[in-house]
């Protein structure tokens, strides 16, 4: 069992998501006192899915669909595809105080990556309790309660929006908002 790093709605997490989540607030509340509210936003190609709740179980699916083919032809066509395309796509955010714009930046590609993003966007989703089948809509709200250590750390009540944009030929925009942000805590 893993140690708790994120807490929502009163229960605990501690899987990359939550790893993730914590970290993203805690320096985002380390770095802007007057913060109010972040903004991400990434290309996507596909919908949201429950299944990326469980990264691990859709690898070992992905894993067994290529069971028996030939690693060589696999790798080229890897190798092709990355060199037709690039890597995926840097993770946008925006930061906003009372004033307005505060500033942006793109999230370093080792830390998170569109494709990673999804994943995390579901998380949200997921901890806020929204039905699945509301996931892909072209605009979802919902709120969520969550705290790092309610003993030393944060706790808030955060209100997220998730928009999908058509962009063309099935590329979409998602675009995760998410505010109020956690203040500091007074020791």
């Amino acid at each position: 069992m893993s140690a708790v790093d994120f807490i929502v709605n009163g229960v605990g997490y501690g899987n990359s998501a939550a790893k993730f989540w914590r970290d993203f607030f805690d320096d985002a509340r380390s770095r802007h006192e007057n913060l109010l509210a972040a903004e991400m936003s990434a290309p996507a190609a596909g919908p949201l899915r429950p299944s990326m709740l469980f990264p691990h179980l859709e690898l070992q699916e992905d894993l067994l669909r290529l069971e028996g083919q030939d690693a060589g032809r696999l790798l080229r066509e890897t190798v092709a595809e990355l060199e037709l395309f690039g890597p995926p796509a840097p993770v946008e955010v925006r930061l906003f105080c009372e004033e307005g714009l505060l500033s942006t930046c793109a999230l370093p590609a080792e830390r998170v990556d569109a494709e990673i993003f999804q994943y995390l966007a579901a998380w949200i989703l997921a901890w806020a309790r929204t039905p699945a089948p509301l996931w892909n809509a072209p605009l979802v709200e919902g709120r969520l309660v969550a705290a790092s250590d309610p003993r030393t750390g944060w706790t808030c009540d955060i209100a997220f929006s998730l928009r999908h944009e058509e962009l063309h030929e099935g590329l979409l925009r998602r675009t995760l908002r998410l505010s109020p942000l956690p203040a500091a805590t007074a020791s």
